[in-house]
């Protein structure tokens, strides 16, 4: 399969939680990170998915939103991976961004040019980046 979000992280389900409407899934991805989808129940059904299930979740670059402190911050993102710049590449209007999110991972995001000077974004420097459940796309395998 080739797709062109630029995040991929493969890992086991580790809980199915169906709703009226929607079903969440969790995907942990590694020891630390666990992250949360939100798909369908009619999508559910046709993926037959269930914990222990091997899955994949694809991100693309433009969803995380990018921060450097949380503290006291109440947020309606559930997906917060927490990480720290490995590298930048600056354009005219955005910039590249790709964060080492531990277990051999890295997460790349684009966010605007503006932005990663108000964050004052180098290599090194510890941020999170949150993602909502409903920009993450779910796949089994």
């Amino acid at each position: 399969m080739k797709t062109s979000a630029r995040n991929c992280f493969h890992g086991l389900i580790a809980s199915v939680t169906p709703g009226a409407v929607n079903t969440e899934v969790e995907l942990r991805i590694s020891d630390a990170t666990v992250l949360t989808a939100m798909i369908t129940n009619r999508s559910a059904l046709m993926l037959e998915v269930h914990e222990g299930q091997p899955a994949f979740v694809l991100i693309k670059a433009s969803a995380p939103i990018l921060v450097r402190d949380l503290d006291g911050v109440r947020l309606s993102a559930r997906n917060r991976i927490d990480g720290t710049v490995v590298s930048l590449e600056k354009g005219a209007i955005n910039t590249e961004v790709v964060l080492d999110i531990g277990g051999g991972k890295t997460l790349t995001t684009i966010i605007t040019k503006e932005s990663s000077w108000a964050l004052e974004l180098e290599p090194g420097t510890r941020c999170s980046a949150l993602v909502k459940t409903s920009q993450i796309i779910l796949g089994v395998e």
